[in-house]
């Protein structure tokens, strides 16, 4: 059975991730930091997924959980999902809204890519799906600690490619999802949000399920000579 790793599994993309590989056989695991509704409601709804508590804004338990783990667990996919923002005008923001967000964001991400790479390096196969934002790819005023730690998971991908030079059968990519619908998006100003979303193409924002199909698509064996590429998914927003 093939096996997929998502960090960050009970967000909404994360769920619509787990969901999709659940339903087509796959086996899934995945972190979460907080016990809580979301994370019961996927036990209930898919119960053979295997959940990891792991807290991404500490750096040292990243690194104690993925450190063990083993050859017999190492997923076919990582997708490194795993997100949070802290927006602020940059002269207005603290170091804490830096670190915290480039820890989770980014940082974690690093270790897990550093961890679970070697793994597929011995068994000569594997893929990484990083999970960016348009935010990444061009930057937006007071999300500049997002935006950068976004734009180094686009970084990150590149650099593993180059790495996979000497392992061809390691594959990377980014998906930079728009404006989704999510615990993020929700938080925005209704005004602010329909003025955005009135200059896209699609005049709407994107679902979960509509990412989780991309990466789904992009992961089959059949889908090939995309390597270290930048995927958006944004409804036209450079149109």
């Amino acid at each position: 059975m093939k096996r997929i790793f998502i960090t960050g599994i009970s967000g909404a993309i994360g769920s619509a991730v787990a969901g999709v590989f659940y339903n087509n056989g796959w086996q899934v695991t995945g972190t979460y930091t907080h016990e809580g509704t979301r994370v019961n409601n996927i036990r209930k709804k898919f119960k053979d997924i295997t959940f990891i508590k792991c807290d991404f804004s500490n750096l040292e338990d990243v690194e104690n959980v993925f450190s063990k783990i083993i050859d017999e667990d190492v997923p076919d996919i990582l997708v490194n999902n795993a997100g949070i923002t802290s927006d602020n005008f940059l002269s207005r923001m603290t170091n804490f809204e830096w670190s915290n967000v480039m820890d989770i964001n980014l940082l974690s991400h690093i270790i897990v890519t550093s961890h679970i790479l070697k793994k597929m390096k011995k068994r000569k196969k594997g893929k990484i799906i990083n999970i960016s934002s348009v935010s990444g790819v061009y930057g937006r005023e007071t999300q500049t600690n997002y935006s950068t730690s976004k734009g180094g998971l686009i970084g990150l991908t590149q650099l593993v490619e180059e790495n996979s030079k000497e392992y061809p059968y390691i594959f990377a990519l980014t998906i930079s999802p728009g404006m989704i619908e999510t615990e993020m998006t929700r938080k925005v100003e209704s005004k602010k949000k329909e003025l955005f979303l009135n200059s896209l193409s699609e005049k709407r924002e994107g679902t979960p399920r509509e990412v989780a199909n991309l990466i789904y698509s992009l992961t089959q064996e059949s889908v090939s000579y995309i390597n270290g590429s930048c995927i958006s998914i944004d409804g036209g927003v450079f149109l």
